[in-house]
Order: C-alpha cells, then sequence, then structure tokens
C-alpha cells in the first residue's frame, strides 16, 4: 500500500513520502528530547533534586518550566517548506486520507480544500465531545468549534477512529443528528508507548510522592487534590505531589491557591515539558498516579501508570470503568476525604513490586486500523 504523509501548512497542503515522514517525525522526537536518557535532561534532574530533598524543605521553586516552542515554531516553519505540493493538480488516486487530530477539521478553508479532493475518503479521528457536553470546563466558543468540527465530520466522513467505547457511543448519538447512521466508527484504545513496559531501577532514596499528569485546568480537578494536601501538610513526614503539566485556561484559581500558600508550596511541585522517557522514570518511582477528573474521554495517563506498573486513584466516571485492573481505585471526584483516606493507605502499605501490566502492541493497533480503513 503506497502511504503519503501530509501537512496542512500556511502554504497549503504538503506532502511528504513515508521515508521523508519518518525523518521529520524522528526529527520532532529529539527536538523535544524524546531520543534523551532522564539522566542527562536537566528538567527532569531539576525535579529529581527536589524530589530527593528532605520531607519539608522549602524547594527552590515550586514550578519547573519545561522546553520552550520558539525554537519549534521556526523548524516548523522550515519543514512545511520542505514537502511537496499537494494541490488539485496532484496525482489523484482513489485513497484514504486520515486526519489523524482535531485540527483544523472545524476550518471552512479545511471543508473546502476536502469537498474539491474527491478522490479521498476522509477518516478521521476524533478524541471525545468534552466541549459539547461539558462547556463549562473549556475556553469561549470551543463548544461551537467542535459543533462546526462534528458537522465536517458527518457532512464528509468515510469513517472515524475514536479511543474508547464511551465516545462512539456519543458520537454514533450526535451523527444521527446529522442523518449519518451509516458512518462507520472503530474503537480502538490507543496503546502506551513501549517505553512504559520497560523496567527501571529505582534506587535512590527520595520522599513518598503522588504523580497527576495532565493540562492545568479545571475539567482535570487539581484544586481537589490541593485541598486533600492541604491536610496532609499539617501532619507528620507529608508526601510530595508532582503536577506533570501545561497551564491551559481557567487555572487562575488553582495558581492563587499555590502562590498564597507557603505550605503547599514546600510540597507540590508543577512541572512542565518532561520528556516520555522522563515520565515513565517519574511515575516508576511514585506510590500512584492520581487522577481526579470531572470527565475524560480516554485517559491516557492511567493506561501509562498502569503499563509501567504503579497503581492509580481515578474518578468513578464512565471512561475509567471501561479499564479493568485491579491496581486501578475508582472514587468520587467530588468526595476529597475518600482520596484523603486512599493516599494515607498508600503512604502506610509498603511499596509493592511494581509489574509492567502487557500492553497492546502498536502493531496489532495499526493492524486493527488497516482492517477498519480497508473496509470503509
Amino acid at each position: 500500500m503506497d502511504r503519503l504523509a501530509i501537512l496542512l501548512t500556511p502554504l497549503g497542503p504538503r506532502f511528504f513520502d513515508a521515508a521523508a515522514a519518518a525523518r521529520a517525525i524522528e526529527m520532532i522526537g529529539s527536538h523535544w528530547g524524546e531520543d534523551r536518557d532522564p539522566r542527562q535532561d536537566p528538567v527532569y534532574l531539576a525535579l529529581a533534586a527536589q524530589l530527593a530533598g528532605e520531607s519539608g524543605a522549602m524547594p527552590q521553586t515550586w514550578r519547573i518550566k519545561g522546553r520552550r516552542s520558539g525554537q519549534f515554531s521556526t523548524f516548523w516553519r522550515w519543514l512545511s517548506q520542505q514537502g511537496e505540493p499537494f494541490g488539485h493538480s496532484a496525482k489523484t488516486l482513489p485513497a484514504r486520507y486520515i486526519n489523524v487530530s482535531q485540527f483544523p477539521i472545524w476550518s471552512g478553508l479545511y471543508r473546502r480544500w476536502l469537498e474539491a479532493r474527491r478522490d479521498f475518503k476522509p477518516i478521521f479521528f476524533i478524541h471525545d465531545l468534552l466541549p459539547i457536553e461539558h462547556p463549562e470546563f473549556f475556553r469561549l466558543g470551543e463548544r461551537q468549534r467542535h459543533r462546526a468540527r462534528l458537522a465536517n465530520v458527518a457532512h464528509l466522513g468515510a469513517g472515524v477512529i475514536v479511543a474508547s467505547a464511551l465516545v462512539k457511543a456519543a458520537l454514533d448519538d450526535h451523527m444521527r443528528a446529522f442523518d449519518r447512521t451509516d458512518l462507520p466508527i472503530l474503537a480502538a484504545p490507543v496503546p502506551s508507548v513501549p517505553i512504559f513496559s520497560a523496567p527501571l531501577d529505582q534506587s535512590g532514596e527520595c520522599v513518598p510522592y503522588f504523580v497527576c499528569c495532565g493540562t492545568i485546568e479545571p475539567r482535570k480537578n487539581h484544586l481537589l487534590l490541593l485541598n486533600v494536601w492541604r491536610e496532609l501538610v499539617a501532619r507528620e513526614a507529608p508526601p510530595k505531589l508532582v503536577l506533570v503539566g501545561a497551564r491551559g485556561w481557567k487555572y487562575r484559581p488553582f495558581v492563587e491557591l499555590l502562590e498564597h500558600s507557603p505550605a503547599l508550596r514546600a510540597h507540590v511541585i508543577e512541572v512542565g515539558g518532561l520528556t516520555t522517557p522522563a515520565l515513565h522514570r517519574l511515575l516508576a518511582g511514585a506510590r500512584a498516579l492520581l487522577m481526579p477528573s470531572f470527565a475524560e474521554g480516554f485517559g491516557l495517563p492511567v493506561h501509562e501508570a498502569l503499563t509501567t506498573g504503579i497503581p492509580v486513584l481515578a474518578s468513578d466516571i464512565p471512561a475509567f470503568r471501561e479499564i479493568v485492573d485491579e491496581r486501578l481505585l475508582r472514587l468520587s471526584p467530588t468526595d476529597p476525604q475518600a482520596w484523603l483516606t486512599a493516599i494515607e493507605n498508600f503512604l502506610r502499605k509498603p511499596i509493592a513490586l511494581r509489574v509492567p501490566r502487557p500492553a497492546t502492541s502498536w502493531q496489532d493497533y495499526f493492524a486493527e486500523i488497516e482492517t477498519f480503513i480497508g473496509e470503509v
């Protein structure tokens, strides 16, 4: 099967052959440090230094910033100039076109481009329907943008790929409103990358710590964890809380609470820009991953933590009920006392042997995708 990669740029659609696309992906990974050993990664080393300190010691900063994206913008502009133009004059073939993100499905310009490419059968990847189902957690206008995205999927789509049965059911309902009862939808959980299955030697002393991974925004419910930690820091030998993720939107209450609480700043570390190898190493030493989200479509960090071999405390919400694993404990996202009790239980218990969970292989995942796109 012939394959091309298409990059939508300000210069118009550009295409790359498979070898050029693989090189571009390697360069992007290298830019973000994905090929770097965490023990030579300054972001991870700054985090590890704080975790190695004595319990209660004030860290130099509660926020460790990651890599800047400015240089990546320059690289992105360069990359967009390397591909060949993919306009109306390009060779036309009956082909499946897979849009692997939600960008820029809402765009009228994008819709017109696809309408002109009648040699394509478009297949879209949809993360979730949360901007429509829970607009209170998103930026103003995101609900309308997502409605436009779904309208274009209904108008143009030959198929859709999602990551959970929950999203498939919700998308089925919305497609019926557009009279698209014939739209094939594949629910295929996205595998963790192989590094999360790799064993690690976690020698060295550090204070007990927990990890929460996700963009800092209201839906992720970080405020519940900060209120739990307000209780924990008043006790003897409190654990650390590591918040992994960039600041997204509507995060001012979170920041103000941390900025005005020296006790919390001494035990809560916010870190952005961790590479995948660094996140794996961080998870491997944690007592548990904490995911108190109000809503999710899939929850990749939960799968990554379970694949690493650590337990997870997560919200009792539909997306996480699809995950069957004895190390996953589900709690109400509105019950801080239950979270406090569960975290204290993990502190009292000795650390269990880390046994990575067998993960679905990328080969099996893409075999399922290939079968699906061959049938639409």
